[in-house]
């Protein structure tokens, strides 16, 4: 019957009723005439505490922006205003400072979410497009690190096969591929991230329950006195899916890590250990081969052809 009276006060208030279950659990559990309020004991909550991210990710993104912004702005503008001459290593420079310089473009739409506790104040459509742009230009600086590593073991591993491959042509149309792959592999993100409605206990800094609702607006409501707390509901941007969409997203996720990370991370640590192990062979077999064929010093050996060619001294 109180459950009752309090959903019918509820909405006279003119607040939803959509509460979450562990919230209506522990109401029921107060009431209940077999507990005691100095017995009773609070029901097991699955949600995770997040709140560290309200105040860890806004400082790095802050900070990833500053940076991002000011110094991919002088790459680019020394690249292209002040370079004439463009070789393979600086045009893949100037597309990995591109995707880097566009990354940060979308980080201050983040700090805001973030500082305003995932509360989402612009909108679906700049959601997807913040979430969407995000994803691809941090996979396309991983490939484009990925292109630049081989790019360095041909140069010194295999170095006569770099000027017939790496022409600029070359380096050109796989820029393109690049950028069309990356496309290719993000493009569901702009149909799986969207806007929800979340529904938490405010000061927990957890989620409780969500809805996909859009016609609500963020708003507040007095729950169960004795729990301390206040029911807020506001609008989340999800990175990934919402809970019923998940089950297909899971398989494009699995996907998009494997070709967006773990290929590029395998290729990556391939070049750059063969790189470490060319060298290493280099600078162990350089003095061998300043030494003559008894172990002594090729200096000393002209020297010693110099002195068995001077002209034998004269007379008095």
């Amino acid at each position: 019957m109180k459950i009752i009276q309090f959903l019918t006060m509820s909405s006279r208030r003119g607040v939803p009723p959509n509460i979450s279950v562990s919230v209506l659990h522990d109401f029921v559990t107060s009431y209940s005439p077999s507990s005691s309020p100095s017995t009773a004991l609070p029901s097991p909550s699955c949600s995770i505490d997040e709140s560290y991210k309200y105040i860890f990710l806004p400082i790095c993104y802050s900070f990833t922006f500053l940076f991002s912004i000011s110094l991919n702005s002088v790459i680019l503008y020394r690249s292209l205003c002040r370079t004439k001459r463009w070789n393979a290593s600086l045009i893949y420079m100037v597309n990995l400072a591109s995707t880097d310089f566009m990354y940060g473009l979308s980080l201050p739409f983040l700090v805001a979410s973030y500082i305003m506790r995932d509360s989402w104040i612009f909108g679906d459509f700049m959601c997807r497009l913040v979430r969407f742009l995000f994803y691809f230009n941090l996979y396309c600086s991983i490939f484009f690190l990925t292109c630049i590593s081989v790019h360095r073991y041909l140069g010194i591993c295999h170095p006569m096969k770099v000027i017939t491959l790496e022409t600029k042509k070359a380096v050109k149309c796989t820029c393109i591929v690049v950028w069309i792959v990356v496309f290719a592999l993000t493009c569901p993100i702009f149909r799986f991230a969207q806007t929800g409605h979340v529904t938490r206990l405010a000061g927990l800094g957890s989620n409780s329950s969500t809805t996909n609702n859009p016609s609500h607006d963020i708003s507040l409501m007095n729950a169960n006195a004795s729990y301390g707390g206040i029911i807020e509901e506001y609008q989340n941007c999800w990175d990934d899916a919402i809970d019923k969409e998940f089950p297909d997203y899971v398989p494009y996720g699995i996907i998009l890590h494997l070709l967006g990370f773990f290929v590029p991370f395998s290729i990556i640590a391939w070049c750059y250990s063969h790189v470490v192990l060319t060298i290493f062979r280099t600078l162990h077999t350089l003095p061998s081969s300043h030494k003559g064929p008894e172990g002594e010093d090729v200096k000393e050996q002209r020297e010693k052809k110099e002195e068995n060619h001077l002209p034998p001294a004269e007379s008095d």
